[in-house]
């Protein structure tokens, strides 16, 4: 979780928060682990960091299934772009 001015390239809220290189080791994949952590997000964020209101996340255009694990726990695309070292990025956003 980052707290830095690197968010404001994602939204203009303030009271954000970026979410930063999630992934997950590939010994782990497909076993539910991700989607267990996502849903956690809410309860985490309001007990470490009440102030925050939305977390946002950017995920490179070409990743659909992280898109469509981001969006089935609940981040909204906003129709967001930004540009990133290796291409498009797709801004995702999270509201508490």
């Amino acid at each position: 979780m980052d707290e830095g001015t690197e968010r404001l390239k994602c939204t203009d809220n303030s009271a954000s928060m970026l979410l930063r290189s999630f992934s997950t080791d590939s010994r782990y994949i497909k076993r539910g682990y991700a989607k267990k952590t996502l849903r956690l997000l809410p309860q985490y964020m309001l007990e470490k960091h009440p102030a925050v209101n939305e977390v946002v996340l950017a995920v490179n255009v070409r990743n659909t299934v992280a898109q469509k694990l981001y969006l089935t726990c609940g981040f909204k695309d906003e129709g967001v772009r930004v540009e990133g070292p290796k291409g498009e990025l797709l801004v995702l956003s999270y509201y508490l």
